[in-house]
């Protein structure tokens, strides 16, 4: 069975799709010839579905690839919201029977469990395999009768093996230094083929400068800082922290860090003081002249912070503000304590 059924899981979305591709690769090489393809959305396929796709024998072609994408039951409290989980496992079981059907089941790590994927892994004795996973549930039971395809993120000297090869596919050439700086800079694989792709446009004779890339990688940190702003008010520490290290790998500056965190706390308490003051959405839009999409994000998330929240804050803000223009304490360290002073908030 287990040649039958693939399982993918990464933190990058782009490492699951080659993946996927390698395995369509071998299957043509096997076969001599590629499969039909059906694709099934993870949160909609029923195990009804899932059967009916995976029946020997498709319309085009005697072999056929099902790609089960991001199923429900996989995500964090989604087996809470899923009432017939044995019923995909039966359907599973089936696959064990002859048939010219492959499942490919794929699994995006979502941000809060990436922090779990990196414990160091015990040895098995002398003579022994790892047992199987115990639990009852579908991750258990890919972990036991899947080939898994862990794939853990690259290291920086990979991620530079890579980028050169994209880069030579591209017909783009970059200094030691530059490529460095690509693969350290924190940024998800789609984002770096996607900035290759226009490079391989804007640049010409294919070289690389460090001027241009200063300023493409600038756009994308104004980005990450806005979506670590909103992961701290989201009260959500673990990828808040996860965009602070690629802010800093990035080079940007601590200060200015630690400004855009104190003018988002100043918003978010002048929104919540309207708002207690029973005044509307659009009311509160007008008086701070925000965006709607300001306005409501911070109505929602400053229910979640007392008065008292937002007064230690402002003085741990204002006591790191103090740090870094007096003392040598470690910036990194300072701004990850306000972050984690958002995650305590009850």
């Amino acid at each position: 069975m287990q040649e039958r059924i693939h399982y993918i899981k990464s933190e990058d979305y782009c490492q699951i799709n080659m993946e996927y591709k390698a395995i369509l690769e071998k299957l043509n090489e096997v076969y001599g010839y590629p499969p039909e393809i059906v694709v099934l959305d993870g949160e909609a396929a029923s195990p009804a579905d899932i059967a009916y796709s995976l029946e020997a024998g498709g319309l085009f072609a005697s072999l056929r690839l099902v790609w089960w994408k991001n199923p429900l039951l996989l995500r964090s409290g989604g087996r809470k919201k899923v009432a017939d989980e044995a019923e995909y496992l039966e359907m599973l079981d089936v696959l064990g029977q002859p048939g010219e059907s492959i499942l490919v089941v794929s699994n995006y790590i979502e941000e809060e469990k990436k922090s779990a994927r990196r414990p160091a892994k015990k040895k098995a004795a002398p003579g022994k395999e790892p047992g199987p996973k115990r639990g009852k549930g579908l991750e258990a039971w890919l972990e036991n009768n899947a080939v898994v395809h862990n794939l853990l993120p690259l290291s920086p000297g990979e991620m530079e093996k890579w980028i050169v090869q994209e880069m030579k596919f591209r017909q783009l050439t970059a200094n030691p230094e530059e490529i460095g700086r690509l693969a350290r800079s924190g940024q998800d694989m789609y984002y770096l083929l996607t900035l290759l792709d226009k490079l391989s446009i804007l640049v010409p004779g294919g070289i690389i400068g460090k001027e241009l890339l200063d300023e493409e990688l600038e756009i994308k940190q104004e980005s990450s800082i806005f979506r670590m702003l909103d992961s701290m008010s989201e009260q959500k520490p673990v990828p808040a922290l996860h965009m602070l290290n690629g802010l800093l790998e990035q080079g940007q500056v601590p200060l200015v860090i630690l400004s855009m965190m104190a003018r988002e706390l100043k918003i978010m308490s002048k929104v919540k003081a309207l708002q207690e003051a029973k005044r509307s959405a659009d009311d509160i839009q007008i008086a701070l002249k925000q965006a709607p999409f300001i306005v409501k994000k911070h109505i929602k998330n400053a229910r979640n912070f007392s008065w008292q929240d937002i007064d230690q804050l402002f003085a741990r803000m204002l006591e790191t503000d103090v740090a870094f223009k007096s003392t040598a304490k470690n910036e990194r360290l300072l701004l990850e304590n306000i972050i984690m002073a958002y995650g305590r908030r009850k």
